[in-house]
């Protein structure tokens, strides 16, 4: 249920058309991103801002900001974000074995998507998904090989004998962004609880949050639903 939850929260953010993000404010999305989710275990411990799981999320943040907001100058395919990321990440995190590692990951992603092997042995050779570095790789190996059709992506990775939650939804947050909130397949939909709610959340962050601590500006909904927590729908 995780697994569709997280994935159906990306695709309603997806939904609503926006305008490219400026360069800069792209650059930073992908260090402020990718280190804000490890803020809360790590205690900002700076011998891990550069970890596996670090240039992994960086990574991603980079995959899902270019996926929703476009602005590559490249092109606008999933392989041109990729190679992109790689520039951009190097830029911003500095050389590390960690980040050596996932670039690999990559790259064996990207080879094994037009080989004549079935969704399960291509997954097995990039590992189990435990690793931040093999889930994120064997999630852009499942997008690369299935890029217009959404359940089978996600079903491809939530298919194979690792972590399948986290390359599922991993896969589920870039299927999301790309394809939109309709490509979900309606049983999926129908069969998960509280989407209400969800769908709710995911407009909120849409939207994103008005309240400023220096503004005047006041949202009563809004603090009721995040603040006091006492929000009843």
């Amino acid at each position: 249920m995780l697994i569709q939850e997280m994935t159906m929260l990306n695709m309603r953010c997806s939904w609503k058309p926006c305008a490219a993000l400026p360069e800069r404010t792209h650059s930073v999305s992908v260090s402020s991103i990718g280190f804000s989710m490890l803020n809360g275990t790590t205690g900002n411990d700076p011998r891990l801002l550069r970890s596996n799981a670090s240039v992994s999320s960086a990574f991603l943040a980079h995959i899902l900001s270019r996926t929703i907001y476009g602005g590559c100058t490249i092109g606008d395919t999933l392989n041109l974000y990729l190679w992109e990321g790689k520039r951009l990440v190097y830029e911003l995190l500095g050389n590390s074995d960690h980040l050596r590692a996932l670039f690999a990951i990559i790259d064996k992603a990207i080879s094994l998507v037009d080989n004549g092997d079935d969704d399960v042995e291509n997954i097995i050779k990039l590992g189990t998904g435990w690793e931040a570095s093999e889930c994120l790789g064997i999630a852009l190996y499942c997008c690369l090989r299935h890029p217009m059709d959404f359940k089978m992506a996600v079903l491809a990775a939530a298919n194979h004998p690792g972590n399948t939650a986290a390359t599922a939804c991993a896969t589920g947050q870039i299927m999301g962004a790309k394809l939109g909130y309709h490509s979900i397949d309606e049983s999926w939909i129908n069969a998960l609880e509280r989407q209400d709610v969800i769908l709710e959340i995911a407009d909120d962050l849409t939207d994103e949050c008005q309240l400023h601590r220096y503004g005047e500006y006041d949202d009563p909904k809004w603090r009721s639903k995040y603040q006091r927590c006492d929000f009843a729908l």
